[in-house]
């Protein structure tokens, strides 16, 4: 059952997202070293999906969220920001499309990072 608007289960719900978010963030700071690559590496790809946001809060709140974890992975981590696919309010069928296209990328040697945010939707007909 999805929560209402203003209700205490949506504010958990908003704070322990975010805490997940700022935990993970903080995870990769501080455990990870610095790359010394002025380069991405071609051997790293990442997907972020963006998924629907609900209210505007929310959709806000991913936005941010998807922005800092891009330059996180490519600051920190050596993803090459051509290598690294953003998914705004991505659908299914996007989603698709993307790994489609990674399928004829990737070999066993490279790396996939994929992350998630957000929540589905359903509009009667389509899940996104």
């Amino acid at each position: 059952m999805k929560p209402r608007k203003g209700t205490k289960s949506t504010k958990v719900f908003l704070v322990s997202r975010a805490l997940m978010l700022f935990l993970f963030c903080a995870f990769c700071a501080f455990s990870w070293p610095i790359s010394a690559q002025t380069k991405g590496d071609p051997n790293k790809f990442a997907v972020i999906v963006n998924g629907a946001g609900g209210e505007a809060i929310y959709a806000k709140q991913f936005e941010e969220w998807t922005g800092q974890l891009s330059s996180v992975l490519s600051s920190r981590f050596g993803f090459d920001t051509k290598q690294l696919t953003v998914l705004k309010n991505a659908s299914a069928e996007d989603v698709k499309r993307t790994f489609t296209t990674l399928k004829t990328q990737l070999d066993t040697n490279n790396v996939l990072f994929m992350f998630l945010i957000g929540h589905g939707s359903f509009d009667g007909t389509d899940y996104n």
